[in-house]
């Protein structure tokens, strides 16, 4: 674990652009989940007899 730190402080623009690419992953992954505005969801409901 030491080594991949210490690595990653001597080589600063592999560490970077692996953070940029992820960080661009997760909005492009983001911006294609699908959302309804008015979702059918089932409420559940209790009922006492």
């Amino acid at each position: 674990m030491n080594a991949i730190s210490s690595w990653s402080i001597r080589n600063p623009v592999p560490t970077i652009v692996l953070f940029l690419s992820l960080a661009i992953a997760g909005v492009y992954g983001f911006m294609q989940l699908r959302t309804n505005n008015m979702p059918d969801i089932d409420l559940p409901t209790v009922t006492v007899t």
